[in-house]
């Protein structure tokens, strides 16, 4: 009984250890599958890293380039602003020498007019004495 009990013990022990053994392979081959899935893994990351910071390097050259034509524009829209201000300033000034101009023209327009007047009465005064005289001499 000794010895079957013996053999039993062994026999347990040798199949505890080929399940134990059994059981190291299993890990041994999920730990070999798990590494293969972390290394493609990493090689997919490696890949979308790559793509990621080229898509970055383009965006900065993008916003390099815009920047320059957004200076460049700045720019030249200050250029069209000056020349814009300085014609302002040159068409009011023409409109103040114009507007001068006008008001002399008035000026003298009234100073005609007004003279024009003087004459006038002074013809309807004239034309009244010679006709008084005339009629004075007829009679």
């Amino acid at each position: 009984m000794k010895i079957m009990s013996f053999f039993k013990l062994k026999l347990n022990s040798l199949s505890n250890k080929q399940l134990l053994t059994n059981e190291n392979e299993g890990l041994k081959n999920e730990n070999l599958n798990l590494q293969k899935q972390g290394f493609q893994q990493a090689q997919e990351m490696g890949a979308e890293i790559k793509h990621l910071t080229d898509e970055l390097e383009s965006l900065k050259t993008q916003l390099t380039e815009q920047q320059s034509q957004a200076q460049l524009k700045l720019v030249e829209t200050d250029v069209e602003s000056e020349l814009l201000l300085l014609q302002l300033h040159q068409t009011q000034e023409e409109l103040e020498i114009l507007f001068l101009q006008e008001q002399e023209a008035q000026k003298q327009l009234q100073d005609l007019k007004n003279h024009n007047q003087i004459l006038l009465t002074e013809k309807h005064t004239l034309t009244n004495e010679v006709s008084d005289k005339h009629q004075l001499t007829q009679n």
